[in-house]
């Protein structure tokens, strides 16, 4: 809010370009610098202070275990995992093409109605299917999970 409102006194008065970019400057190296130093490289490498051994390798089991879960869900089948990676990157790439010259055309700056309108609207349909997926992944593991558990008392009483 208060770099918003440095840009908003800033637009209101008629400095010259050199001084806001100047007042840029001053804004944005401070920001920069503490993004370098409290944001780490990798978990697995990182050489910060603040994280030690016994925090940074479950940071590591994390993202290791909970990235591509994709490829987690659809791991038993080949054939779901390719349709599913494939239409990943197919909607990625429409998105990626077709969004700003949909959404955020220049006559629309600068509130841009339409894509505060569409971007609201996705991230709730976003939240719905990442729920759903949620949902489906937990049923199937149950429902695979109560199948092992009936094969196990099956054979139980065979043996008697």
């Amino acid at each position: 809010m208060a770099v918003s409102s440095v840009y908003q006194r800033l637009s209101n008065h008629t400095y010259p370009e050199p001084v806001r970019f100047i007042i840029d400057g001053v804004i944005t190296l401070p920001i920069a610098l503490y993004g370098f130093l409290i944001f780490p490289d990798l978990p697995a490498t990182t050489k910060a202070f603040y994280l030690t051994a016994e925090v940074s390798c479950p940071l590591v089991w994390r993202i290791t275990s909970e990235s591509g879960w994709a490829n987690q869900i659809c791991s038993d089948d080949d054939q779901e995992r390719a349709v599913v990676l494939a239409s990943m990157n197919m909607w990625n790439n429409v998105v990626n093409a077709w969004w700003p010259l949909l959404f955020y055309k220049a006559t629309d700056a600068p509130r841009f109605t339409k894509g505060m309108i569409a971007m609201i609207c996705v991230s709730v349909a976003t939240l719905a299917v990442t729920w759903f997926v949620w949902y489906m992944e937990r049923r199937e593991h149950k429902v695979k999970r109560e199948s092992v558990e009936e094969d196990r008392e099956e054979k139980w009483d065979h043996q008697k």
